[in-house]
């Protein structure tokens, strides 16, 4: 068991340390802004504490896994044909989140109400290339790093079977975002996230996919809102979930048949005189 307690540490400390910084720069904005009820806040100023929460917590990584940091997050070069299908999979995830939400909704009304009053009032009511440059760009670069990178880096020195790592990759990736409709959803493409990880050996899949969802979501205000209530729409939306199964399928095929069994599973190689970070 003490094997395991060190890495859930490690990332239970990340999520922590995330929501430090993300508070103090938010502190130090409402008083550079001298406001005292944050609804007065503009979404513009929401996200660009976002942003810069983003950019601290990378550089903060970077420095932490220097020298070898494209090593140690396995920024592996993949074929285009990869990444493409790794796109398609985010892209057609983001139907998973809907109706996962919709579930949700079922259970608990008001979380999602809120939830989505809370999305309204930041990121989606700010200027569409910053939310584009939080959510889309620096959000996938900066969580894959750390819920595949760092999470797959610290786990695989356990005997762990493969397979649940992907899980709890999953699982702590949906309690990252702190509040029920996001830690569902967020779970369950973290884990397809993971999936691709796991079989390509490189964080440039998850990200690929992380940005497909994200990018999806953060060029959506750009459609009508009528056209979400269409037919059409709807039905057209919930069949692009098959091109989850098909893409991840593709992207399997692509690198070759992964095992589960943890014998093959080769970690990378460290040698002696690397730092533990």
């Amino acid at each position: 068991m003490k094997q395991y307690s060190k890495p859930i540490g490690k990332t239970l400390g990340f999520i922590l340390l995330y929501l430090i910084v993300n508070v103090i720069i938010t502190v130090v904005l409402f008083i550079a802004l001298g406001v005292e009820d944050p609804a007065e806040v503009s979404a513009n100023n929401i996200t660009l504490t976002l942003l810069a929460t983003q950019v601290i917590i990378f550089l903060g990584i970077l420095i932490i896994y220097q020298p070898g940091f494209v090593r140690h997050m396995r920024f592996k070069k993949v074929k285009p044909y990869v990444l493409f299908w790794a796109l398609i999979v985010g892209f057609a995830g983001i139907n998973i989140s809907v109706l996962l939400i919709h579930f949700v909704e079922f259970l608990f009304p008001e979380a999602v109400q809120s939830y989505i009053e809370a999305i309204e009032a930041s990121i989606g009511g700010a200027d569409l290339w910053l939310s584009f440059l939080a959510v889309a760009l620096m959000a996938p670069l900066v969580e894959e790093i750390a819920f595949r990178g760092m999470f797959f880096r610290w786990f695989e020195k356990t005997n762990m079977r493969p397979w649940v790592i992907i899980l709890l990759s999953g699982l702590f990736f949906g309690l990252f975002h702190l509040n029920i409709v996001q830690g569902v959803f967020a779970s369950a493409i973290g884990i397809i996230y993971a999936l691709g990880f796991y079989w390509t050996k490189s964080i440039w899949v998850p990200i690929a996919m992380h940005f497909g969802n994200n990018a999806f979501a953060s060029l959506s205000v750009l459609i009508p809102e009528a056209v979400f209530e269409e037919t059409w729409f709807i039905v057209l939306s919930y069949g692009l979930i098959l091109l989850v199964p098909i893409g991840l399928w593709q992207i399997k095929k692509t690198v070759g048949q992964v095992d589960d069994d943890r014998d093959e599973y080769q970690p990378i190689k460290y040698t002696l005189d690397e730092e533990e970070a």
